[in-house]
């Protein structure tokens, strides 16, 4: 109960200038972004996964600071690799779905299969990305629709300089997360990196 009333304390002094601040971030990006409608047998895929994943990673140490969000951030992460991959015209054999014993396995750059060194950050519209404070690659920062989750806008790269540059602690919901210190809320979307340039990134 107390971490709830701490969250809604959050949102109530600060949720407002948070959407006004993202809204008119989004707003000019929107027009340089790229959408990409994801087929339903994917949604439900990558559905499939995340109820799996939810029932496994709850029980990894580094896990413990999702706030109950395992399902959610699971699914569009995945929705969010999967729109990067048909962005790139790439076989989506690219993904993985598999649900390993300890996430370490899978503990590298989301697009190192597709020859890239570049992770992917889905996040849901009106929400800011989750980064880690001390990143070590480019990031791909992708938003998911919170209602129709087959549509999804690829917005840009963040550049690990745009990502040490542009971070704010004050605007992390979970305080299970900020207490963890590990990551933080990303906060330079108006400094993306145009999609044309994932070249730079090539393994």
């Amino acid at each position: 109960m107390q971490e709830f009333l701490a969250k809604f304390d959050f949102y109530k002094k600060n949720l407002y200038n948070v959407k006004m601040d993202y809204l008119q971030m989004f707003n000019s990006i929107f027009p340089k972004s790229i959408y990409i409608h994801i087929p339903d047998y994917l949604v439900f895929k990558c559905y499939i996964f995340a109820m799996q994943a939810a029932g496994i990673k709850p029980n990894e140490p580094h896990h413990w600071n999702d706030d109950g969000e395992e399902f959610k951030r699971n699914f569009h992460g995945k929705l969010g690799e999967c729109a990067v991959i048909i962005y790139l015209g790439l076989p989506i054999s690219m993904i993985s779905f598999e649900v390993g014993p300890d996430s370490k396995i899978f503990d590298y750059a989301d697009l190192h299969k597709a020859g890239y060194w570049a992770g992917i950050k889905s996040v849901e519209y009106m929400k800011l990305p989750l980064i880690y404070k001390k990143p070590r690659e480019p990031q791909v920062i992708v938003t998911i629709s919170a209602k129709y989750k087959d549509k999804t806008l690829i917005h840009g790269i963040a550049t690990v300089e745009n990502q040490l540059k542009n971070q704010d602690d004050n605007l992390i919901v979970s305080p299970k997360v900020k207490a963890a210190g590990k990551k933080t809320a990303f906060t330079g979307l108006l400094f993306l990196e145009s999609m044309d340039t994932l070249n730079k990134y090539k393994i």
